[in-house]
């Protein structure tokens, strides 16, 4: 690979290079990727991944989100929240999985809206296992109505309904508070 002597080039490059890294079958080639993304400088590196976002490259769009969680879970979380609405099922998908795995109270409304308004039936699932999580009681409303009205199951067999009603569960047991 060529050296470059402009900063923002080499950057660039840097990046380009580690976020296929990203999704690798190797652990530790994915461990690796991470780290280096970390020793970036964050601010113009989560400056570049944000400009990725809304690049034309599905694959790049969904890394991008996956290095602004690895980076910082806490700055990235409101930066990927509107790829939960991108046209393509693999980023939709992937978005929710880094929120169920890395997500926090601020998931609630967007992931409930993903229940109630996505045409893909594994992606309403994963939504209903992140908030099973994350979400808090405003979620309640938009399970409830796939408790009653989506019967639809992912690639493995998973209602919606079974999804959403374990989500109501665990959402309800971390409402209540603990007994003396």
């Amino acid at each position: 690979m060529p050296t470059s002597t402009d900063p923002s080039e080499a950057l660039d490059n840097s990046i380009h290079e580690l976020l296929p890294q990203l999704h690798s079958e190797n652990q530790v080639v994915r461990t690796a990727a991470a780290s280096k993304l970390r020793a970036l400088p964050r601010g113009s590196t989560t400056s570049l991944l944000v400009q990725l976002l809304e690049g034309e490259d599905p694959t790049v769009r969904g890394d991008a989100a996956t290095a602004l969680i690895l980076i910082d879970a806490i700055a990235g979380i409101p930066l990927i929240l509107p790829l939960l609405a991108d046209p393509t099922t693999m980023v939709r998908f992937r978005v929710c999985g880094m929120l169920h795995d890395r997500g926090d109270v601020r998931v609630t409304e967007p992931l409930a809206q993903v229940v109630l308004k996505d045409p893909i039936s594994d992606i309403r699932v994963m939504a209903c296992a992140a908030l099973a999580r994350h979400g808090d009681i405003r979620a309640m409303d938009a399970l409830r109505w796939a408790i009653e009205h989506d019967d639809a199951e992912d690639v493995q067999g998973l209602s919606v309904q079974d999804a959403a009603e374990g989500a109501i569960e665990a959402i309800m047991l971390r409402s209540v508070p603990p007994q003396p």
